[in-house]
């Protein structure tokens, strides 16, 4: 059986991943690697033709691998590069051992 976080995800990581600080909501912080993707706008088309807009939000992914404890909503991840910190919405395992989190702006 292929081992996709040592073959896989570890490259994709190494690749295209920044540095980040993920900060437990119940305290606490240690660094992470992850693959950042910007929010972006798509059109989505309904049965009659319509179409409307739809806004994906920022997310980054990251192999589950290096948390120390499960994800939870309301835990934040900041870009160290950036400075910017984000509050985790939603994380999406995707069952071969990597964690797409979605994201919102925090102030």
């Amino acid at each position: 059986m292929i081992d996709f976080d040592a073959h896989c995800n570890s490259a994709v990581e190494c690749a295209f991943g920044e540095a980040m600080t993920y900060q437990p909501a119940a305290g606490g912080s240690y660094g992470v690697q992850g693959v950042f993707a910007e929010p972006y706008r798509r059109q989505e088309f309904d049965g009659d033709g319509g179409v409307k807009w739809i806004t994906a939000a920022p997310s980054v992914g990251v192999r589950v691998s290096q948390l120390r404890a499960a994800v939870a909503k309301n835990d934040r991840i900041t870009r160290d590069g950036s400075g910017v910190t984000y509050l985790i919405v939603e994380p999406q395992p995707n069952g071969i051992g990597w964690l797409n989190l979605k994201l919102k702006e925090s102030a």
